[in-house]
């Protein structure tokens, strides 16, 4: 009875009855007052009394049948756009709940419109919705007549603090993606084409460098490349899960927000506050600083209410005759997560418990047996949700979740040893059926193999699915996923070296992983990310620490422990203790080793330290076993480092003239990018600061013009080198 009560209340029977009765009465004491100066018959009175009563049931019935539609309505012409996706994080699903933070992310997009560029961060928990109503607000915009240049990027938990300007690269990537890209394509190429290479590795641009740029030339590029664009139309770039970014991104984020005051450029951005703080993540520091300057603006999610949940049910379910119990029980048991709230009422739905009737959704059971089977939590809400899978399509999200967030289908289908056409059917299956995945696109491979690329629609479904797998299952997996991946990338398998080490890591190959994670490290390196590299690195080492060492893991072992030196070097300095720690294990593995350009590098990297510290007799020794290395090897690489260290003393003594010929040796010894991996072996490319070098002492010993001298035009050229970006050191 109480229930029956509570719906009339909700259907808004009794107001629409008390209307009436009112207006009833009304219109009797006007017809009462009227008749007798109009002369109306004395019938009259009896026949309205009479049809004002039959009216009132069919009032009554009205109101219930026909309000819950009305109430669609108007939610209908709250929700987004059309074309917006929905809120939850499911395939059949409206946005309720979020107008609200979408009129302030609008405000803040009408704001950047008027040339006041910001970021803008969407905070809340895991499953609260921050990505579905950033995505909602993007549909919006896309949707419109001036409509933005899009970028989007990923953070991967996988990858977390290893892939440097992950999200960056993939955000730009997706702007060149455009179908009105080619603009952007030509601007990219002259303003930043350091990042075109990045983006685009095998593209051709004029004049490429020798290598890759300083971290402060990067960030110059890409600013400049964005308020150019800005000045074209406006630019939203959204990363997702800043939680898990790098820290060379994070860099890059703060320099971008100190000059975007007048530029027509939002960053979108979502992030897990809590997870940050746990993590001592570094944007959770550079957030405060952001937003006490008025550059970030945060909008933090909260939970839906009962009131969310009712209007969610009347959308999802019209015409639906849930009792108000219902509603209440459904909002307590998921505290008002949408993820929670979606994938329960899929769940019901699935096992019959709500069902259609005559156009009619009900409640098959009553509220206290249906509460009595819900689970506790969305944890178990996914771990059922999956359940439901049946043995074949586990099998195929398996191998999906091993290979991470975002999966290719073709590798889904050779690791499951199936047909490829059969397995793209079931994905789009369970895509329909479940929302677990989503197809995002069709990409070609670089064994030009075309393949749908899906994302998991939640990375806690991902999560779910793979850590459900026993370990040597998981081993398995990961080792079949990066083989099929080592196929399909082939020669071009570094681009993904970073993943490759992560799946040979949990495949319990360490000396597979340990090569990637090389591979991976000298990339970072190569980028100037000395965060990331440092953290590859000490990831490789620390493998191969656990294995028999030979031959081929000493070499591997020392290349990483160079890499380390370098990149604790470029974050710390070269006097920091951690890093002469370093540099006396790297000549420890030299020594171990016994090449000779190992023990060049070795002692470099000690020369650098005993330079930095001022320790002169320290020095002095280094110098001299380095000379008798360069005397008793023919290597051009030894042969200009040892001309350079030679010509520091006369140089520095003011004998400008005696430095000259050193120099010139040098530079005839070696042309700039003549070793390739110098840059991250040493921090600098030895054939360019050589020539930086000479152009000063030139000028100084009086001759920066004479025809005679060869180096001048070369130092030009190091100039020019230097300027364009292509030197990590950019010592001229």
């Amino acid at each position: 009875m109480a229930s029956v009560w509570e719906e009339l209340k909700r259907r808004k029977v009794f107001q629409v009855a008390v209307v009436y009765a009112v207006m009833a009465w009304l219109i009797i004491q006007i017809i009462d007052v009227v008749s007798e100066p109009l002369s109306l018959p004395g019938w009259l009175d009896t026949v309205v009394i009479v049809l004002l009563g039959v009216g009132f049931p069919i009032a009554v019935i009205v109101a219930w049948a026909f309000e819950s539609r009305v109430r669609n309505a108007n939610a209908e012409s709250r929700a987004l756009a059309p074309g917006a996706q929905p809120l939850a994080i499911s395939v059949h699903t409206h946005a309720v709940g979020r107008d609200g933070v979408l009129e302030e992310m609008a405000v803040s997009y009408e704001s950047v419109v008027g040339g006041r560029g910001q970021l803008l961060g969407v905070v809340g928990e895991a499953g609260i919705g921050k990505t579905t109503a950033a995505e909602n607000f993007l549909a919006g915009l896309i949707d419109d007549n001036d409509r933005p240049a899009l970028g989007r990027g990923q953070c991967s938990e996988r990858l977390a603090g290893t892939e440097a300007y992950l999200p960056v690269l993939e955000a730009l990537e997706s702007l060149l993606s455009a179908g009105d890209a080619q603009g952007l394509h030509d601007l990219m190429k002259s303003t930043a084409p350091n990042w075109y290479r990045l983006v685009l590795p095998h593209s051709s641009v004029s004049n490429p460098p020798a290598a890759f740029p300083s971290p402060e030339w990067l960030k110059r590029e890409l600013s400049a490349f964005l308020h150019r664009l800005c000045e074209q139309r406006p630019v939203v770039l959204f990363f997702e899960d800043l939680h898990w970014a790098d820290e060379s991104t994070i860099d890059l984020l703060a320099y971008v927000a100190d000059r975007m005051d007048k530029s027509r450029l939002l960053i979108l951005l979502t992030y897990r506050s809590e997870e940050m703080l746990l993590n001592r993540h570094l944007f959770a520091p550079l957030k405060l600083d952001l937003m006490a300057r008025g550059k970030l603006r945060e909008i933090e999610l909260e939970f839906l209410s009962e009131r969310n949940v009712a209007q969610y049910l009347d959308l999802e379910y019209p015409q639906h005759r849930f009792p108000v119990e219902f509603v209440t029980m459904l909002h307590q048991r998921t505290e008002g997560s949408p993820l929670f709230v979606s994938d329960l009422l899929g769940d019901l739905r699935d096992r019959g418990v709500i069902a259609e009737r005559d156009g009619e959704w009900q409640l098959r059971k009553s509220v206290d047996v249906v509460q009595r089977d819900l689970p506790q939590s969305v944890q178990a809400m996914i771990e059922r949700k999956i359940g439901r899978l049946d043995e074949d399509d586990r099998g195929l999200l398996d191998v999906a979740a091993v290979q991470g967030f975002e999966f290719h289908a073709c590798v889904v289908a050779e690791v499951s040893s199936s047909d490829i056409e059969t397995v793209e059917l079931r994905l789009q299956a369970i895509e329909n059926s479940h929302g677990l995945i989503k197809h995002v696109e069709d990409v070609e491979l670089p064994d030009r193999a075309l393949t749908p690329h899906y994302r998991f629609m939640h990375v806690l479904y991902q999560n779910a699915l793979y850590g459900a797998l026993s370990s040597s299952r998981k081993a398995s997996l990961s080792l079949s996923v990066a083989e099929k991946l080592v196929e399909h990338y082939s020669d071009e398998r570094e681009e993904i070296a970073s993943e490759l080490a992560a799946l040979f890591d949990a495949a319990r190959r360490p000396d597979i992983a340990a090569g990637y994670y090389d591979t991976a490290a000298q990339r970072a390196a190569q980028r100037a990310a000395s965060a990331e590299a440092v953290a590859l690195a000490k990831r490789g080492i620390a493998l191969l620490d656990s294995i028999d060492e030979d031959a081929r893991t000493a070499k591997m072992k020392f290349h990483l422990q160079t890499v380390l030196v370098t990149g604790l070097a470029l974050a710390k300095g070269w006097v920091d203790p951690e890093v002469i720690e370093a540099c006396a294990r790297a000549m420890e593995l030299a020594g171990e080793d016994e090449d000779p350009r190992d023990l060049h590098i070795s002692l470099l990297m000690l020369l650098f330290n005993a330079w930095a510290s001022r320790d002169i007799s320290r020095l002095d020794e280094l110098i001299r076993q380095h000379r008798r290395l360069a005397e008793r090897i023919d290597d051009p690489v030894v042969a200009v480092h040892q001309y350079f260290i030679d010509s520091q003393e006369p140089t520095w003594g003011g004998r400008f003239t005696e430095a000259v010929p050193l120099f010139e040796r040098a530079i005839a010894s070696y042309e700039p990018g003549q070793d390739p991996t110098a840059c991250y072996r040493y921090g600098q490319d030895p054939g360019i600061v050589c020539r930086s070098y000479a152009s000063w002492i030139y000028c100084l010993a009086g001759f920066p013009n004479r025809p005679d001298v060869l180096a001048p035009s070369r130092a030009a050229s190091s100039h020019t080198k230097c300027r364009s970006g292509s030197h990590v050191g950019r010592r001229c």
